[in-house]
């Protein structure tokens, strides 16, 4: 993914590539709501494009239907953050919603990727006849679904 760039990108960073729930801890506030505590499990982590991880976490861990509601917002903030803040950038450059949208679409392909490798690997079912194995197969087969249901989505929007 990091060879793909475009003249007009953002500068390259350092991405996580493997940004899903089980690698962001969180602490719940005594006042209520979520604060981050850090990214874990950083053996992946490679010079890239900007909006890498955040493909890979919308991607990954909303339906199609949640990503695509939600997407717009998503971005805004993203776009208007990075504004906020790219003087502070080592290069400079022009952040719109149109090209951190056509960055991130070009970024979903990596979160496809991913999620074609979690189907891939959920294809062969655990064995066996015992009640806890049985629960494992439900479960196994309640992920296979969808994570089949996102990568479906996401190919359909790329």
């Amino acid at each position: 993914m990091q060879y793909g760039r475009e003249e007009d990108d953002p500068p390259l960073v350092l991405g996580h590539t493997d940004m899903w729930t089980n690698n962001i801890l969180f602490e719940r506030r005594k006042e209520g709501g979520l604060e981050l505590l850090a990214f874990v499990d950083w053996q992946c982590a490679t010079v890239g494009l900007a909006l890498l991880d955040v493909a890979s976490v919308v991607g990954i861990n909303m339906s199609a239907v949640e990503r695509r509601r939600t997407e717009e917002t998503i971005l805004s903030r993203y776009t208007n953050r990075m504004r906020e803040r790219k003087k502070e950038f080592v290069r400079e450059f022009d952040v719109t919603f149109d090209s951190v949208r056509r960055l991130y679409l070009r970024c979903l392909r990596f979160a496809a990727l991913q999620l074609c490798l979690t189907v891939g690997g959920l294809l062969t079912a655990p064995v066996g006849d015992s009640e806890e194995v049985k629960e494992k197969r439900r479960r196994h087969a309640e992920q296979l679904k969808h994570s089949a249901e996102r990568l479906k989505g996401i190919l359909e929007d790329i």
